[in-house]
């Protein structure tokens, strides 16, 4: 316990114990004394400079020949360390744990997402290569060819998705930094999900004040940032819902982008997961939308990457 025998002789043991751990170690005491023989507890001690250890004590109840208890005889060994170890362990493998089920999850959404436009691709490729060619009017085989187009574009993207998210992690993404207009950008990318949103019934807004600085970083990579972003809000924002753009610049300088919508929200309990790689706050439920889970990760991944902070903020059904 780091005290010598002198000081410890005459010494009541709960005295070297921190004071919220005293009135277990009375409890403890006589415990023993009146109902076993023998126990092992454990609790706390303090030591000479005010640090509480960790103690496993191993106690023993000594009788005299009428039955009277005449000494307690007490082993204590230290366990601080090896409590810690045992928790991290544990923590590492509920961790673990986690990540193999995000995996697994990961892997049976990418599945479905892979197979749905490859079937389509396939599909009406061999209506168009068929015997039956010529029997489509010219409008239908224009919407065939238009369905594959999009098909194979939304697996590249999908596909650079998995690329990037690698590439961040393996620590081989190159940032081309240049100074640009944010505002601009942000028009640039409202304008890319117009369509899209008005097929929604989805209104965008773009709040960001003419008078904000230029901005320097990697613009391909902050245009992917807001994309990602937006197509998030429009996924899960229903019909009469609003995704809106703002920003400013903080006490730091730092200037800060918010895109905040009118969807189904998130509980408090899933905030954390909402940016883990192959994570997605609910499988069954986000199976129902295009996504792997993805695309919030590497908005992650890209704003650290310009040394950046990304936050969330989230209420159910707001």
């Amino acid at each position: 316990m780091g005290r010598s025998f002198e000081s410890l002789v005459g010494t009541p043991i709960y005295e070297l114990v921190p004071g919220e751990h005293k009135a277990q170690v009375k409890t403890d005491l006589w415990n023993l004394i009146e109902n076993t023989p023998s126990s092992v507890v454990e609790n706390y001690v303090m030591s000479p400079t005010g640090e509480e250890r960790l103690f496993e004590w191993r106690n023993q109840v000594h009788l005299d020949d009428a039955g009277n208890v005449y000494e307690i005889q007490s082993s204590g060994r230290d366990i601080t360390e090896s409590r810690k170890a045992e928790k991290e362990l544990i923590a590492a493998r509920v961790e673990a744990e986690k990540s193999n089920q995000a995996k697994s999850e990961f892997l049976a959404n990418m599945s479905h997402e892979l197979r749905t436009p490859l079937n389509a691709i396939i599909g009406f490729s061999e209506i168009l290569s068929g015997e039956n060619y010529d029997f489509f009017p010219k409008e239908k085989r224009l919407e065939y060819a238009q369905d594959i187009t999009e098909s194979g574009r939304f697996l590249l993207n999908l596909i650079n998705d998995i690329l990037d998210t690698a590439k961040i992690e393996a620590g081989k993404v190159i940032l081309y930094k240049e100074t640009f207009s944010l505002n601009e950008l942000v028009d640039r990318c409202c304008n890319m999900i117009d369509v899209r949103a008005s097929e929604l019934d989805l209104i965008i807004e773009n709040e960001i004040p003419d008078d904000l600085p230029w901005l320097i970083a990697d613009k391909t990579r902050i245009q992917q940032v807001l994309g990602n972003l937006y197509s998030n809000s429009l996924k899960f924002t229903d019909a009469g819902g609003r995704v809106k753009t703002s920003a400013g610049v903080d006490k730091f300088g730092r200037i800060f982008v918010t895109v905040s919508d009118t969807g189904i929200g998130i509980s408090e309990e899933y905030l954390d997961l909402v940016f883990d790689k192959f994570g997605q706050v609910n499988s069954s439920y986000a199976r129902n939308h295009d996504g792997t889970g993805l695309g919030l990760s590497l908005v992650k991944l890209l704003i650290e990457a310009h040394d950046g902070i990304v936050k969330l903020e989230s209420t159910p059904a707001k």
